[in-house]
């Protein structure tokens, strides 16, 4: 994800199996014992399904798209409500 300080930052987008349960501080921690600092993600998304491209892949286009679009409308509303 565009990160102003950084230039971007890592999101993960977590859909789980039927019947798993995970939580993001386990996750992290999970990350943190197997990747280098800069490769944890430093915000993490659980979602109840993933876009997928035509031929059955990720589409992280779409999730891309997604996030931008929900931090626009999360800067307008915090604007909104500066403004008001």
């Amino acid at each position: 994800m565009p990160d102003a300080d950084r230039g971007e930052l890592l999101k993960a987008f977590v859909k789980l199996r039927e019947g798993e349960s995970l939580n993001a501080l386990e996750l992290r921690a999970f990350c943190k014992e197997r990747l280098a600092p800069f490769q944890v993600p430093r915000q993490i998304e659980f979602r109840d399904f993933l876009p997928k491209t035509i031929i059955g892949k990720i589409s992280k286009k779409e999730l891309l798209a997604e996030a931008a679009a929900a931090r626009t409308e999360a800067v307008a509303a915090v604007g909104s409500t500066l403004g008001a």
